[in-house]
C-alpha cells in the first residue's frame, strides 16, 4: 500500500517557530516530527511514500531526499499555489493507482494502521475516515456516524451549540483511487467542507473508526508542549529510540557531558554533546538538544531548547521555548509561554514576561524588560532592539519625561496628539509607583491616542490614562530581586 502525507502547511499559528521552516519540521524530542510519521508508516510496512509540499518545500526535499536511508522510497509533490487538504493529494494522483492512506505530516499518533486498513477493506467502503475522542472538539471537524459506523453529518469546526460528538476527524483517511475524479484538477479543494459532504450526499460508502491510542495535532504552542512532554512520557513514541537511559526517566544522546553536582529530575531529554555545567538545575518535563551548552547554576524547567545554544550562568528558564542558535546570556530570565525565535541575543539580566513572542534574529539589550504584551517581530522592524535609554523629553507643550531604564518602542516616542495638561490642584501618581506597561507598536499608539476617544483630563485618573495612552513604558529595575518580583505572576511570588 501506499501513503500520502501532507507535509505543505506554513503553521502561522506557531510562528515565529516556522518563520523559518515548515511545520512539519518543528523537532519533537530527537528528531522532526514528520520524522516520526515516516517512522510509523515503516514500521506497518508501508514503504512507498508520496509527500505534497507547498511552504518550503526544498527544506523537507534536502532533509528526506530519496527516503532510501530510512528504507522508504519517497516522491514529492508540489504545489505552486496552496491547493487545499483534497487539492493536494488530487495534485499526487498519478502515483496513486490503488487503495491507499492518506495522514497529516505535522500531527503525532501511535494508531494501529494495519487495523485501519482491514477495517477499511471489511466494510468495502469508498472512504474510511480515522476518528479520535477528544475533551474539546471545537476546533476540529466533528463527525456524527450511525451504529454501524457509517458516516452520516460533517460539522467542520462546530461551536458548542451544534457540537453533537466529540469524535474528530484526524485527517488520517484510507481511500480508494476513485475518490480523486471527485477533486478538480489545479484548484484549491478541502476534504471536509467540500469532497466529503458532496460523498455523502450522493450516497456513496463512507465508514469511521475511532482509534484508540494517542494522537495529537501540532497546531498552536500548547499542543506542540504537550505533544513533547507526552512523548517523553513513553505516551507515543517508543523512548528507547531516544538514546542512552541513565535512569530517573533521562535520556541523553552520545558525547553528553553532565557535571557531578548538578541536579537533574526527569523526564528529560538531552541531545548528543549537550554539556551541563556545575550547579545547573533541570526539572522536567525538559528537552534540550544537541550541542546546546547550559552554563553554572542555571534553573530550567518545562522547557524545551532546541539545538546549537548558550544558557548563561544564573538564567532561568520556567516553561519557555527557545529557538535554536540562541544566545542567554547570563542571569537573564524567561517565564510561562515565552517562545525566543532562532537566532536571538538576550542580553544579560534580562527579563521576558510570561507570553512574550520574539522574532528570528532579534537582540534584547542588558537589563531589558519585555513585557507580556510584547510581539517583537520583521520585517517591518528587522532591526528592533530594546534599550536602556537616558532620560529624555519628548516635543510638545507638555514635554513629558520618560526616566531612565524605560522600554521603548522604536518610534514610540513621539506621538502627534499629546494629552493635555491636568487640571491645577490635581494629583498624579508618581512614574515610579506605574504599574509596567506593554510595548506596543506605533499604530496601536495612534488608536488610542486618536482624538476618536479623548481621554478626560478633568480627573485625576482621566489624566493618567491620557498620558498612558500617549506612550508606553516599563518600570525601571534596580536589582535582581525587584526584576524578579516584577517578572513572576502574582501566584508564583
Amino acid at each position: 500500500m501506499k501513503a500520502v502525507v501532507m507535509a505543505g502547511g506554513a503553521g502561522s499559528r506557531l510562528r515565529p517557530l516556522t518563520v523559518g521552516r515548515p511545520k512539519p519540521m518543528l523537532p519533537l524530542v530527537n528528531q522532526v516530527v514528520l520524522g516520526h510519521i515516516l517512522d510509523l508508516l515503516r514500521r506497518h510496512g508501508i514503504t512507498e511514500i508520496v509527500i505534497t509540499l507547498q511552504y518550503m518545500a526544498n527544506v523537507i526535499e534536502d532533509y528526506f531526499g530519496d527516503g532510501s536511508s530510512l528504507g522508504l522510497n519517497i516522491r514529492y509533490v508540489v504545489e505552486e499555489t496552496p491547493l487545499g487538504t483534497a487539492g493536494s493529494v488530487r495534485n499526487a494522483k498519478q502515483h496513486l493507482d490503488e487503495t491507499f492512506l492518506v495522514i497529516s505530516g505535522d500531527a503525532v499518533t501511535n494508531f494501529d494502521l494495519r487495523d485501519i486498513i482491514a477495517y477499511h477493506r471489511q466494510r468495502q467502503a469508498m472512504t474510511t475516515v480515522v476518528l479520535y475522542h477528544v475533551a474539546e472538539p471545537l476546533d476540529y471537524g466533528v463527525i456524527v456516524t450511525d451504529p454501524d459506523g457509517r458516516i452520516a453529518r460533517f460539522l467542520e469546526k462546530p461551536s458548542w451549540g451544534e457540537v453533537a460528538s466529540d469524535t474528530v476527524n484526524t485527517g488520517i483517511y484510507v481511500m480508494e483511487p476513485e475518490v480523486l475524479d471527485r477533486i478538480p484538477a489545479d484548484q484549491a479543494y478541502d476534504w471536509g467542507n467540500q469532497v466529503f459532504p458532496q460523498m455523502l450526499e450522493d450516497g456513496v460508502p463512507m465508514y469511521s473508526y475511532v482509534a484508540p491510542g494517542y494522537w495529537c495535532d501540532i497546531g498552536n504552542f500548547s499542543e506542540y508542549r504537550r505533544a513533547t512532554f507526552d512523548a517523553l512520557s513513553g505516551q507515543v513514541i517508543d523512548t528507547s529510540s531516544f538514546g542512552k537511559h541513565v535512569g530517573g526517566d533521562i535520556w541523553v544522546g552520545h558525547d553528553v557531558d553532565i557535571a557531578p553536582d548538578a541536579h537533574l529530575f526527569g523526564p528529560i531529554y538531552l541531545g548528543n554533546e549537550v554539556k551541563i555545567n556545575s550547579g545547573v538545575v533541570i526539572r522536567g518535563p525538559c528537552v534540550v538538544r544537541d550541542y546546546t551548552i547550559v552554563d553554572k547554576r542555571a534553573q530550567i524547567e518545562r522547557s524545551i531548547i532546541w539545538r546549537n545554544c548558550y544558557i548563561g550562568e544564573d538564567a532561568e528558564l520556567r516553561g519557555a521555548i527557545i529557538g535554536r542558535q540562541c544566545s542567554l546570556k547570563a542571569k537573564s530570565a524567561f517565564f510561562e509561554d515565552v517562545v525566543v525565535g532562532e537566532g536571538s541575543i538576550i542580553g544579560e539580566g534580562a527579563v521576558l514576561h510570561p507570553s512574550v513572542k520574539l522574532w528570528p534574529g532579534k537582540e534584547i539589550d542588558p537589563g531589558a524588560v519585555v513585557t507580556y504584551a510584547a510581539e517583537l517581530r520583521g520585517p517591518e522592524l528587522p532591526q528592533l532592539r530594546l534599550h536602556y535609554r537616558p532620560a529624555m523629553k519628548l516635543p510638545g507643550d507638555e514635554k513629558p519625561r520618560l526616566f531612565s531604564g524605560a522600554i521603548i518602542h522604536p518610534e514610540s516616542i513621539w506621538v502627534p496628539a499629546l494629552p493635555a495638561r491636568p487640571p491645577a490642584g490635581a494629583r498624579s501618581r508618581s512614574p515610579s509607583r506605574r504599574s509596567a506597561r506593554s510595548c506596543r507598536p506605533p499604530s496601536v499608539l495612534a488608536r488610542r491616542s486618536s482624538p476618536a476617544a479623548p481621554a478626560n483630563p478633568s480627573t485625576p485618573s482621566g489624566a493618567s490614562r491620557a498620558r498612558s495612552a500617549a506612550f508606553a513604558v516599563s518600570r525601571p529595575v534596580t536589582s535582581r530581586r525587584s526584576r524578579l518580583a516584577t517578572a513572576l505572576p502574582s501566584r508564583a511570588r
